[in-house]
């Protein structure tokens, strides 16, 4: 069980920063004014955050799916309604 819970991602969303990313010991720091790009891939079903030196990656299937979505939208001041994400 240890083994399958290492590969959920998790993220984790704050008012001073975006996503705390964690998959398989790894984990990534995006701030709010720090996201230079948001991708959603259509084939793979996930959303992709990019700052200038990192990148998150986020399924479809995550749970809160929708709210982070709803949240970098506010953070960011852009609307994603452009990517086509599935609701």
């Amino acid at each position: 069980m240890d083994a399958f819970l290492n590969y959920l991602p998790i993220i984790v969303v704050t008012a001073l920063m975006a996503f705390l990313f964690a998959q398989s010991k790894k984990e990534k720091t995006i701030l709010w004014d720090q996201i230079s790009q948001v991708k959603y891939a259509v084939q793979r079903r996930e959303l992709r955050i990019f700052s200038s030196n990192q990148k998150i990656i986020a399924p479809l299937h995550l749970v809160g799916f929708p709210q982070l979505i709803k949240e970098i939208e506010v953070k960011t001041g852009e609307s994603l309604a452009h990517l086509n994400i599935p609701k």
